[in-house]
């Protein structure tokens, strides 16, 4: 039998090392400090900026992509209709 694998639910840190939350992390709130001790990466900042952006286009992107939707709709409903009516005119 192969050896059984060890869940990480009870430890939910273990191979996270660096995710761990240090004591400075913990009391970066306090009373006693003038703000925030925790260090944001330029380049996590970058990225949510980024994704505010796509998700801003995307936004935009479908309103244009349902615009254009309807306005086809009503091309092909205007067709349909008029060539009911010239079927219906060589008929009679």
């Amino acid at each position: 039998m192969p050896p059984s694998r060890r869940s990480t639910r009870s430890r939910p840190w273990r191979g996270c090392r660096h995710l761990l939350p240090t004591a400075l992390a913990r009391n970066a709130l306090s009373p006693c400090s003038p703000g925030p001790l925790l260090h944001v990466p330029e380049s996590l900042l970058q990225k949510g900026k980024c994704e505010e952006q796509w998700a801003a286009d995307r936004k935009e992107k479908a309103l244009a992509d349902r615009k254009k939707a309807l306005e086809s709709r009503k091309i092909i409903l205007t067709r349909a209709k008029q060539y009911v009516q010239e079927y219906d005119a060589q008929l009679k």
